[in-house]
């Protein structure tokens, strides 16, 4: 009965240890694949497998929402990637670790097609650092962006140029605000 039903599945995992995981994905997950709407991970080796090429997150053609926590690089590159087909997914939040690579990342996560919400945490977010300005042909459907932890101001004015569909922007602590500096974004 549950595998015939059609309701969505949200599916929250912060730790198991790896056969019990194995288990829970082949036995829940993978059949109700085309069902999940949302999905919450903290643990590396999930993440891990969820980016990965055979069994990727991809194949949760409903996704709307991701929650990511403590997520490595090469992982989140893998995921953002997979990410840019699903057609519904609308809504990321990723705690970022210190060493992360931001050289694709920023890029990718701006070329999510209908991408809504945009939540990032760590303690300095360098993660749009390597975005020039964007001169008018690449833009995010971001319409509400989260920055928890400590942004340049520098950068702001270049985050900006990208996402022209703004609506909401909140940030927790902006830095090296030595002078006032007004930035108009229309």
């Amino acid at each position: 009965m549950f595998t015939q039903s059609n309701l969505s599945i949200k599916i929250n995992i912060s730790s198991l240890f790896k056969s019990s995981f194995e288990t829970y994905y082949t036995s829940i997950i993978m059949p109700n694949k085309h069902r999940i709407h949302s999905i919450n991970l903290s643990d590396p080796f999930i993440m891990d497998l969820f980016s990965s090429p055979t069994e990727h997150i991809s194949k949760c053609s409903q996704l709307q929402v991701l929650i990511l926590n403590e997520i490595e690089s090469k992982c989140l590159e893998n995921l953002l990637s997979n990410l840019a087909c699903l057609p519904k997914f609308s809504s990321l939040a990723i705690a970022l670790t210190n060493d992360l690579n931001v050289n694709n990342i920023s890029s990718l996560i701006c070329q999510l097609p209908v991408f809504k919400y945009c939540k990032l945490s760590a303690i300095k977010i360098e993660t749009f650092k390597s975005l020039p300005k964007s001169n008018g042909n690449v833009s995010s459907s971001i319409e509400h962006l989260v920055i928890n932890g400590d942004y340049d101001h520098i950068d702001l004015d270049d985050v900006l140029s990208y996402v022209s569909q703004l609506c909401r922007l909140s940030i927790d602590c902006l830095t090296d605000s030595d002078e006032i500096e007004t930035i108009e974004y229309c």
